[in-house]
C-alpha cells in the first residue's frame, strides 16, 4: 500500500512528543474532488502530536513531513467517522423499533457515541500502536 504525507511546522517540543501544524489544504492535494469539497479552507490549520523518537532534535519552526500508510489512515478513519455513524444508526434503528420516542432515542444514541469516544480515549495507547506516524525533517 502506499503512503500518506503531509508537510507540517513544528509547533511545540516536549521532552517525549512533538507538535507539528499542518495546512488541512495540504491533505487535499492529492484528492479527485477537491475541487468541489466545501469541508475545510484553505488556511485552517490542525495540530497532531506525535511521540518523540530517542535522539530526534527538532526546533520550533522547523518544516517537517509525516508519513503514515494508506491502511493506517483508513483505520483511523474508521474509528473517528465509520464506526460512529454505523453504531448511531443501528442504535436509533433498534430504539425508534421498539417504540422509544424520537427525542428519548436520539438522547441514548448520543449517550452511547459518548461512551465509544470514552473507550477509544481510555485505548489511544493502543490505538497509537497501530497507527504510527514518521516524521523526517524537510532538507532545505
Amino acid at each position: 500500500m502506499s503512503q500518506i504525507e503531509h508537510k507540517g511546522i513544528v509547533s511545540s517540543i516536549t521532552t517525549t512528543s512533538i507538535e507539528i501544524e499542518i495546512a488541512v489544504g495540504s491533505a487535499c492535494e492529492k484528492c479527485h474532488i477537491k475541487g468541489a469539497c466545501q469541508g475545510s479552507s484553505e488556511n485552517e490549520k490542525r495540530v497532531v502530536v506525535v511521540d518523540r523518537k530517542r535522539g530526534e532534535s527538532y526546533e520550533i519552526g522547523e518544516k517537517v513531513t509525516l508519513f503514515f500508510s494508506e491502511k493506517e489512515g483508513l483505520i483511523a478513519a474508521a474509528l473517528a467517522y465509520v464506526i460512529p455513524i454505523i453504531i448511531s444508526v443501528i442504535a436509533l434503528t433498534i430504539m425508534i423499533g421498539n417504540q422509544v420516542s424520537e427525542p428519548i432515542a436520539a438522547l441514548i444514541s448520543l449517550a452511547i457515541i459518548v461512551t465509544y469516544f470514552i473507550i477509544l480515549y481510555i485505548f489511544r495507547h493502543e490505538i497509537k500502536r497501530k497507527i504510527e506516524i514518521k516524521v523526517e525533517k524537510i532538507e532545505i
